[in-house]
């Protein structure tokens, strides 16, 4: 907080205050239900203007924890350790989402509770190499920890405006944080 003071920057998007938008996000956190994203931002990327998944936070709800922070390191744990976390990140073992609506309903028939558990979705919020570091280490933390994928058809139909912008060219089969958590709700919630 005092550092983003100091550099006359808000202290939640990290754009200098004159350019600051956030008081014109709306918040959809209450039309999202039984799902709980988790940011976990790689340091590197946490000061950078133009991270998206900062938005998460803001406008899904979100919870924002930075990977080396003394203060988050018991939260990571706890978030690690539920078995209702999954990983938005693709791997070569990752299911899709369309895959994990099925089992979460056929597990949740079996077991005859009408009341389903939140789903808490972590998110590696960074550079590709840094959000991948950041999986791995979540890993080896929880090596039980699931990963979810989003469609491939999705995402190679996808352009994104915010890559288009900071690297003119490279925006199509790409996604910011930000659009794959509302990719991710899109598959969720619409099947």
């Amino acid at each position: 907080v005092k550092s983003s003071d100091q550099l006359g920057r808000c202290r939640y998007c990290w754009v200098p205050i004159r350019s600051c938008f956030c008081s014109q996000l709306t918040d959809l956190s209450e039309t999202i239900p039984n799902v709980h994203f988790v940011l976990l931002c790689h340091p590197q990327e946490f000061l950078r203007s133009t991270s998206s998944g900062k938005l998460v936070s803001q406008i899904l709800g979100g919870e924002l924890l930075v990977y080396g922070c003394k203060y988050h390191q018991q939260r990571i744990k706890e978030v690690l350790s539920d078995p209702n976390t999954i990983a938005l990140f693709p791997t070569k073992t990752s299911t899709t989402v369309k895959d994990k609506i099925r089992m979460t309903k056929e597990s949740t028939t079996e077991s005859g509770n009408r009341n389903p558990q939140v789903l808490t979705v972590l998110v590696p919020d960074g550079t590709w190499k840094q959000a991948n570091a950041l999986l791995k280490v979540c890993l080896i933390r929880q090596p039980e920890l699931r990963c979810v994928r989003l469609d491939d058809d999705h995402i190679q139909e996808h352009v994104s405006p915010l890559i288009e912008a900071v690297h003119p060219g490279f925006g199509g089969g790409r996604l910011c944080t930000f659009e794959a958590c509302m990719m991710f709700l899109n598959e969720y919630l619409g099947s």
